[in-house]
């Protein structure tokens, strides 16, 4: 009987260390990712619309933004939108314009508002192009009640954002149920309703299911068993739907019932607006690509900011989808959904276009 305890005690042993191996290993694994994450993100945060003084050239546009602004997959710094830009001008009149990228990825509305007054006064830009508002759906930024608040290196966790960035991107993954633009998020003036690939209607708080009739009617079920028919068509952006359950045809936005995040989003652009209408800038909105990153309802509420501030928005989105269907348009992006250097270049020419437009 000893010398089975004694055995059973030399197993367990062994099995605690490997454990306990394991444990410290992950944890070092993890301190490394974020000390590479951290001196990365500063080195680009460093690196952002470098340069002593305002650039030698008539005019002078400063591009602030996300991923999209600083070209992130693009196959080098120069196919960026800015880069692209530049060239583009200097090939139409040389000295007309300098586009400074003041683009830095992970960067939030908050994070723009943060850095802007610094890059006006180092840039002292005619026009500021501005795209951001998918890493607020992401991370949520509080909201600034000004533009004087400091702006230096933003201090985070930067692993737990790349696990926040990654878990979103798998939950915004296509669906399986293909050719079925309905799926998705949507919502009328007090209620959201969700259509899931996997056959689940989420209408408020209530789950049912979902399958199809026809092309273009669907069969709904309650959760005790009754079922009623649905008919849906696309108006544009927006689902229009017939069914007993509303009562009368019912137009959905896309995009969850905009609250706090689209509030927040929207007050930081206006603040945007206001900080460079003080530095005599001119500030102009652009929407996103029609990919992952434009996550639902993002570009309708970019498009009303712009109109509820008064400023210009230039319709990326509306760029892209005139090349044609998402099959056409595949070439202009990479797996993730940011543009590769043919799309970069859609949005450096729609920049362009605009900047050779301004009196």
């Amino acid at each position: 009987m000893l010398n089975r305890e004694d055995d059973n005690t030399r197993q367990r042993i062994p099995k605690r260390r490997r454990l306990l191996a394991l444990g410290v290993g992950l944890v070092v694994g993890l301190v490394a990712l974020e000390v590479i994450l951290q001196v990365a993100a500063y080195v680009i945060w460093m690196g952002g619309a470098s340069g002593a003084s305002r650039p030698e050239a008539d005019r002078v546009a400063l591009c602030v933004g996300d991923s999209f602004t600083y070209g992130l997959h693009a196959t080098s710094p120069e196919q960026s939108y800015p880069a692209q830009a530049q060239r583009a001008a200097d090939a139409q009149g040389p000295g007309d314009w300098a586009f400074v990228n003041g683009g830095v990825p992970g960067q939030t509305s908050r994070d723009v508002l943060q850095r802007l007054p610094g890059l006006l006064q180092q840039h002292q830009p005619d026009v500021v192009y501005v795209l951001v508002g998918t890493n607020d759906y992401f991370f949520r930024p509080a909201k600034m009640t000004s533009a004087g608040e400091p702006a230096g290196y933003p201090v985070r966790w930067r692993t737990l954002r790349l696990a926040q960035v990654l878990v979103e991107a798998l939950r915004r993954s296509p669906p399986a149920e293909q050719g079925a633009p309905f799926v998705g998020l949507w919502h009328n003036s007090h209620v959201e309703f969700e259509f899931s690939s996997d056959g689940r209607f989420r209408f408020g708080d209530q789950y049912w299911q979902w399958t199809r009739q026809t092309d273009d009617r669907l069969r709904l079920q309650t959760p005790d068993g009754a079922q009623m028919s649905m008919h849906w068509r696309m108006d544009g952006v927006r689902l229009r739907v017939e069914s007993d359950l509303f009562g009368a045809p019912n137009l959905l936005e896309p995009g969850a019932l905009p609250g706090p995040l689209v509030e927040v989003l929207q007050h930081h652009l206006g603040l945007v607006a206001a900080v460079c209408a003080a530095a005599e800038s001119r500030c102009v909105l652009l929407n996103y690509p029609p990919e992952k990153y434009a996550v639902p309802g993002l570009n309708e509420a970019l498009r009303s900011a712009a109109s509820e501030v008064g400023v210009e928005l230039i319709d990326v989105e509306a760029r892209f989808r005139a090349l044609g269907n998402r099959k056409a348009r595949a070439p202009y992006f990479v797996t993730d959904g940011h543009c590769s250097d043919l799309g970069y270049g859609v949005m450096a020419r729609s920049v362009l276009e605009h900047a050779r437009e301004m009196r």
